[in-house]
């Protein structure tokens, strides 16, 4: 019987298998990139806000009013 039924279920069974297996790698490097360059950009907005603190320090600006302040003039 497992001789009959084994070869069967295998044939049956390996193309979704496969699909699954596709996906989920597919889908796993996908999350990977997208969190890296999301990680990226807060990292990079965590900068810019502690680069305005910087160099408005003598204004005693607080990291709420340095995010609404227009943008220093050498910053990306």
């Amino acid at each position: 019987m497992r001789h009959v039924i084994f070869p069967q279920a295998i044939r049956r069974m390996l193309p979704p298998f496969v699909g699954l297996c596709t996906i989920l790698i597919k889908d796993t490097s996908l999350a990977a990139i997208i969190g890296v360059f999301e990680l990226t950009r807060a990292a990079q907005r965590i900068g810019t806000l502690a680069e305005r603190c910087i160099l408005r320090r003598q204004e005693d600006v607080s990291p709420q009013e340095a995010l609404r302040l227009p943008p220093l003039p050498f910053s990306q």
